[in-house]
């Protein structure tokens, strides 16, 4: 019994089959997931190194108020990473994302698939899209099935 071999959207093949309704997975790979962890670990405690001996009471409330907004943003593109999909099928590309992106693939003037061989790990392959003249959209994904139906 030989293993199946997955195919390579580089090469032309697809395992995917061009009348399938759509394709769904995550956006970037468990190791960008792990290092996005790791940098905003790394984050805190650098911060909490340099924490004042006062703790808060030698902030003002400017300096509180920055760090709070600073904290949501940071954790929520963190959250964002972790749980982002990103779905293609017949009509349209979409992402979730911050806010969530839709592109009617009928609307599509330009596209480009970014994809390092062998680094795929590190580098999240993405498709550059370009509505019109003005409009642009990244979609990330980790998935290959959503790379083949991409490709």
């Amino acid at each position: 019994m030989t293993p199946e071999r997955t195919p390579d959207p580089c090469r032309g093949e697809s395992a995917v089959s061009p009348d399938s309704p759509s394709v769904e997975g995550p956006a970037f790979t468990p190791t960008i997931k792990a290092l996005s962890v790791l940098l905003v670990l790394g984050i805190a405690v650098y911060v909490a190194r340099l924490w004042p001996e006062d703790g808060w009471l030698s902030l003002g409330p400017q300096s509180l108020g920055f760090m709070a907004a600073t904290l949501v943003v940071v954790l929520a593109c963190l959250g964002y990473i972790c749980w982002s999909r990103v779905r293609i099928d017949d009509t349209h590309i979409e992402q979730t994302w911050i806010w969530r992106k839709r592109v009617a693939i009928a609307e599509i003037s330009q596209l480009k698939l970014i994809y390092v061989p062998y680094m795929s790990w590190l580098i999240a392959p993405r498709l550059v899209v370009r509505l019109g003249v003005t409009g642009w959209y990244v979609f990330h994904a980790a998935d290959r099935r959503v790379l083949q139906r991409f490709y």
